[in-house]
């Protein structure tokens, strides 16, 4: 039944998982509005200068005063109420219509956001005409490389269904981001509240973190949420900067090389480079692009260093068949992604220069994360198990109080203190042996049974109650107002003594000897303490006796 009831959850799982997907390839058969609907607007304009053709692909940027007009006729008929949509790379400019600017572009980026902005996505409105009228852009380059300055996507269409477009088109990049997140910031928490050492498991969550913010700069989420391209560059640039630190750092852990001059070469020359790249941007009149050939540096050294404690742990079997797997696996995938989006960024300048890593890494942080899921959960239940022996250790399997060890494990700890005070009690259930000869030793159990719970609802409440004998028990009450506590302590003692007697009706009355000394720590010796509280505990059993001859007279 076991396997069944988890074969039935998988599927569940996997049809929900598909019914999901579906939502992103099945359309719903209508028409809808006449008029919807995207067109291509990038056919058809001209440069003001010779009026050549413009390619997109391939824009001119020398003109007059480095300005470049491009032109394009449009009627209102073929706008039909739609404006235009299209994004640019790092271009300022300028949209007229009919000689009136319609749209201005000339975003500030002073300061820590550095020279450029990235990319950003345009909504230009059209105001209402009749006719045909002349569409003029003029724009110059921030960058100085054509490489990564254009525009892309010129279309019309409604604002609806640009949205839907846009969400459509980021919506796979942008779940990735969230769920990476999602895992970083779970795995984090677990790590945090976690018992031991986890320093690795949350170097694991930060990564996660930091890989999702690099890569959510490009879904256009950020964009979209807040209108600042160049905030979301700056955090781009950032996190992979500082990417290699937690990295790094988990693969030690896992490798047992945490304390290696390699693993602390590399977080310092990440840590170098945000400084290097931060000095840059305010003060060298760069941009993050331009250096960023020394975040790859930095990130090539950390996986080579990666490579050799990775070699290391399994020349020296420090690593079990079990970590072998999950960790080469992970590590394989992340080094082949990271290498092929190197690969397209400096040899086919593809714009999107995460598109592999970005599903590498998702992939490296689930495989991780499943296995250090797997060992905070093996590590609590053997933390669970280890508590639970102390406890049996620790514990008086008759009456449920603490036993000798875990007393003289108290008066170890107490021997060493040289601040504060508690009253020492020592007690004594009277007349056990007449229970245990004439009753049995079942009757001579619950006696004791019921005396250590008089015990623990009364000086048990305001400190540790121990049995260290066969009917012998020792209470603490800790702190400056230990007295006070004793007295309430007492007079409650004295009331369930009482009340067991009546309740229980034992065959031979409950009646336990008691005896108190204060300990100043620092001052008194503690073994002192012991002595006059037995000294007090024996005057009260002989008056207990006298009591006890008396009534039978």
């Amino acid at each position: 039944m076991s396997k069944f009831h988890s074969n039935a959850i998988y599927f569940s799982a996997l049809v929900i998982i598909i019914a999901f997907f579906c939502v992103f390839f099945f359309k719903n058969n209508f028409i809808g509005n006449k008029f919807s609907g995207d067109s291509d607007f990038s056919e058809g304009w001209t440069y003001d200068e010779d009026g050549s053709p413009v390619d997109f692909k391939d824009l001119r940027f020398v003109g007059m005063d480095g300005r470049v007009i491009i032109t394009k006729s449009i009627s209102s008929s073929e706008l039909q109420g739609r404006m235009l949509s299209f994004s640019s790379n790092n271009l300022v400019f300028d949209v007229y219509l009919g000689g009136t600017e319609i749209y201005d572009f000339h975003p500030g980026l002073d300061g820590i956001a550095g020279k450029y902005y990235g990319r950003f996505t345009h909504y230009v409105h059209f105001p209402d005409f009749e006719g045909t009228k002349e569409l003029s852009i003029i724009y110059s380059d921030l960058l100085g490389n054509s490489r990564w300055t254009r525009f892309n996507d010129l279309s019309l269409a409604y604002p609806d269904e640009i949205m839907r477009i846009h969400i459509r088109q980021n919506i796979v990049p942008f779940l990735i981001c969230a769920i990476t997140f999602i895992f970083g910031l779970g795995i984090s928490i677990i790590g945090a509240f976690s018992s031991g050492d986890r320093t690795g498991t949350i170097a694991l969550g930060t990564f996660a973190m930091m890989l999702a913010a690099w890569t959510n700069s490009q879904t256009g989420f950020m964009e979209l949420i807040s209108d600042n391209t160049a905030a979301a560059r700056v955090i781009e640039y950032m996190s992979l900067v500082l990417l290699p630190i937690p990295c790094v750092l988990y693969m030690a852990y896992m490798c047992r090389a945490q304390n290696s001059r390699a693993v602390n070469s590399v977080i310092a020359a990440a840590l170098i480079n945000a400084a290097a790249q931060v000095f840059a941007v305010l003060f060298l009149d760069l941009d993050y692009h331009d250096t960023l050939i020394l975040s790859h540096l930095v990130i090539l050294y950390g996986v080579g260093v990666l490579v050799f404690i990775c070699v290391r742990a399994l020349r020296d079997d420090i690593m079990n068949k079990e970590q072998r797997k999950y960790l080469l696996t992970a590590f394989s995938i992340v080094v082949f992604t990271g290498a092929a989006d190197m690969l397209f960024c400096y040899i086919l300048h593809r714009e999107d220069s995460a598109r592999f890593t970005r599903i590498g890494l998702l992939v490296f942080v689930v495989i991780l994360a499943n296995y250090e899921l797997k060992q905070i959960i093996s590590a609590s239940v053997n933390d669970k198990e280890l508590e639970l022996m102390r406890q049996v250790a620790t514990t008086d399997a008759l009456t449920g109080l603490k036993n000798r060890a875990a007393f003289e494990a108290f008066e170890k700890g107490a021997a060493h203190r040289k601040k504060g005070r508690c009253c020492v009690i020592h007690m004594d259930v009277n007349c056990l042996k007449t229970v245990n000869d004439n009753h049995g030793h079942e009757e001579g159990d619950k006696h004791l049974r019921g005396a250590a719970e008089i015990i623990r609802n009364s000086f048990g409440e305001y400190g540790d109650a121990y049995r260290t004998g066969g009917d012998e028990y020792i209470a603490f009450i800790e702190g400056n107002d230990c007295l006070e506590k004793y007295e309430t302590a007492k007079e409650k003692f004295y009331s369930l003594e009482g009340l067991y007697n009546v309740n229980n009706r034992p065959p031979v009355r409950m009646e336990i000897a008691l005896g108190m000394s204060l300990c100043e720590f620092g001052v008194n010796d503690l073994a002192e303490a012991h002595r006059l509280a037995d000294e007090q505990m024996y005057e009260n059993k002989d008056k207990l006796k006298e009591l006890r001859k008396q009534a039978k007279r």
